[in-house]
C-alpha cells in the first residue's frame, strides 16, 4: 500500500484515509454513480451533491487542499484526496460523466473517467501528489505528537 510504503504511515491510519477514500464513491450521501445506488446516483448529480466530491469547482478543489494539508482526521484527509484524485480523472467529464461511465461498460470506444489508463499522464500526476499530501500528513502527525510529549514533559516539571 502507497500510504504505508512509501509516506510511511502506520497501517491503521493508511487503511482508515483509503477507507474514507473509496468509500466517498459508495456512500449514498456522497456517490456520484453507483450501480447499487443508481437512484441516489441520479439524484445526486441532478441535485449537484456529487458536483462537490468529484467535479469540483476551483473553489472546491482549493478547499479540498486546505483540508487535505491541515487535518489531522485520517477520514477527512480520505474524503478530501478523493476530490483532489477526482478532480485529475474527471477533468473534462463535468457534464458527460454518467453518460460516460455507462457507455465505457457497453462499449470500447467510450474513454471511462475512472479508468486511469485513459490518461496515464494525469493519472501519475494525481499519484504523486496524492504521495505529497500523504507525507506532509505523516510530518503533521509526527509534529503533533512531538508537541503533546513536549508539553507533558513540561506539566510534568511544573507538578
Amino acid at each position: 500500500m502507497i500510504a504505508e510504503d512509501m509516506a510511511g504511515l502506520p497501517s491503521e491510519i493508511a487503511a482508515a484515509i483509503a477507507r474514507a477514500d473509496m468509500l466517498v464513491d459508495y456512500r449514498p450521501d456522497t456517490t456520484s454513480f453507483c450501480w447499487s445506488e443508481l437512484g441516489v446516483s441520479i439524484l445526486n448529480n441532478i441535485t449537484g451533491v456529487a458536483q462537490d466530491y468529484h467535479f469540483p469547482s476551483d473553489e472546491q478543489l482549493a478547499s479540498a487542499m486546505d483540508t487535505a494539508l491541515s487535518t489531522l482526521d485520517p477520514g477527512k484527509l480520505g474524503e478530501s484526496l478523493h476530490t483532489i484524485q477526482d478532480s485529475f480523472s474527471h477533468f473534462g467529464f463535468k457534464d458527460n460523466h454518467v453518460a460516460a461511465t455507462v457507455g465505457s461498460k457497453f462499449s470500447q470506444k467510450v474513454k471511462n473517467p475512472d479508468d486511469p489508463k485513459s490518461n496515464i499522464n494525469s493519472a501519475a500526476d494525481m499519484a504523486m501528489l496524492t504521495l505529497d499530501i500523504l507525507r506532509a500528513y505523516r510530518i503533521r502527525l509526527q509534529i503533533q505528537k512531538a508537541l503533546t510529549a513536549i508539553a507533558s514533559a513540561l506539566f510534568a516539571v511544573r507538578i
